[in-house]
């Protein structure tokens, strides 16, 4: 059984003497086609173009499969996500990872074309690739529906996603600084508005997707 252990004080469980010896990944995912489902993959992408931060930043969109080669070696991975039937709007996991039942991970590899990205964790240090700390930043969402923008109610929770991160690198010695207006400026242009999807796709790319939704 893989463990979500729910962690409010976000209290690691060792501490790295300096910074310099830290490898940080910090990964969204989600289809920005479909609504909330899209806040990892935008947060993560304003993330890289408006934050100064020590770490290494990916937007992965649906390719969760891409997390194993990606925690390679991380000393900590944090994965930014939504995620359903949560008690709060935002919330703090630690994936532990070790403890997982060996038999569940053969049922796993059965289904390797459906990989979720704390599936794909736990595949990452069955193969030693990872061994470091996982934390998954979860939101609740709100609007899953193909060809719509974000809703109010995720928008809302983006300072509270930002400190949640910011607190979890501090805890490593490490800092990150954001142009917070230019954030949530871009994600206000993403309220009920799909055409937040294309910022970083391109003409083509827009006209290609426009023409498939109708």
């Amino acid at each position: 059984m893989i463990q979500l252990r729910k962690d409010s004080n976000l209290t690691l469980k060792f501490s790295i003497t300096s910074p310099l010896h830290v490898r940080v990944v910090i990964i969204g995912v989600g289809n920005r086609l479909i609504g909330d489902d899209g806040f990892g993959t935008y947060f993560t992408y304003l993330l890289k173009k408006y934050c100064v931060v020590n770490a290494e930043i990916y937007d992965l969109e649906v390719r969760s499969i891409d997390i194993i080669n990606l925690v390679s070696n991380a000393d900590l991975a944090i994965i930014i996500d939504i995620a359903y039937n949560l008690d709060r709007r935002v919330e703090v996991y630690r994936v532990d990872v070790q403890n997982f039942d060996i038999n569940d991970t053969t049922q796993l590899l059965d289904n390797i074309h459906n990989v979720g990205p704390v599936i794909a964790l736990v595949l990452a240090y069955v193969s030693k690739f990872f061994s470091g700390d996982a934390y998954a930043i979860l939101i609740k969402p709100y609007r899953v529906e193909f060809w719509k923008g974000l809703s109010k109610e995720v928008v809302i929770q983006v300072p509270e996603v930002l400190d949640k991160l910011v607190a979890i690198l501090k805890k490593y010695g490490l800092s990150c600084r954001c142009d917070f207006a230019e954030i949530m400026r871009s994600f206000w242009k993403g309220l009920d508005n799909v055409d937040y999807v294309f910022e970083d796709l391109g003409v083509e790319s827009k006209g290609k997707i426009e023409r498939f939704s109708r």
